[in-house]
């Protein structure tokens, strides 16, 4: 499996289909129908597009970000913001676009698609990975329950990562109170406690 870029998807993976040549770069089998491929995963989602899932069906659909913001009654402007993710983009701007593109390149999924996001509870994936696998004689399609896999383990790390940094952000909080003076942990650790008198050390060692 290899990260595919490029695209301007973040998490985009390949399986098989890759040629590596003598000068270390490497090529795709069928490039065209691994986008195709590509773009038929992003618009079978149910869930609301991201930022760069947008920007990679405007830019397959050869349309302008005023295009795309006209679809809601929106500008430009707008549009800009929603690829920039300054913006949520918008479910029903989204599944417009999803449709648009289906309309041209996969009438027979188009019902399904609209029964989908009818059924869409607003969930939205915290990882959104696609892996593709290419297939001799048949080409590229979406390998699925590899993406549901990967997802699972991205999402484990940046939980790992969350919890982490929680404690290390609570850890710098907790404060210390020595004789009603608040320290937190890193001047507590430079208070030098008290020389014992030589009289203790002397009761210590009979």
């Amino acid at each position: 499996m290899e990260k595919l870029t490029g695209t301007g998807l973040p998490n985009v993976y390949v399986i098989d289909g890759v040629v590596e040549h003598p000068d270390s770069t490497v090529s795709y089998r069928d490039l065209d129908g691994l986008y195709v491929a590509l773009t038929r995963a992003i618009t079978a989602r149910a869930t609301p597009l991201t930022a760069a899932e947008l920007r990679f069906l405007r830019k397959r659909l050869k349309m302008t970000q005023a295009d795309v913001g006209r679809l809601g009654g929106k500008t430009g402007q707008v549009a800009a913001m929603w690829e920039k993710g300054t913006r949520p983009v918008p479910v029903a701007e989204g599944n417009m676009m999803r449709l648009a593109w289906m309309a041209r390149h996969d009438k027979r999924g188009l019902a399904a698609a609209i029964f989908a996001m009818e059924a869409d509870d607003g969930h939205v994936e915290p990882c959104c990975v696609y892996v593709l696998r290419y297939v001799d004689g048949s080409g590229w399609t979406e390998a699925v329950e590899e993406g549901q896999a990967l997802a699972q383990e991205q999402m484990a790390v940046l939980t790992n990562e969350a919890i982490e940094s929680s404690m290390r952000d609570a850890a710098v909080e907790r404060h210390y109170t020595i004789e009603g003076a608040p320290l937190d942990i890193a001047a507590a650790t430079t208070v030098v406690a008290p020389d014992i008198a030589s009289h203790e050390l002397l009761e210590l060692s009979t």
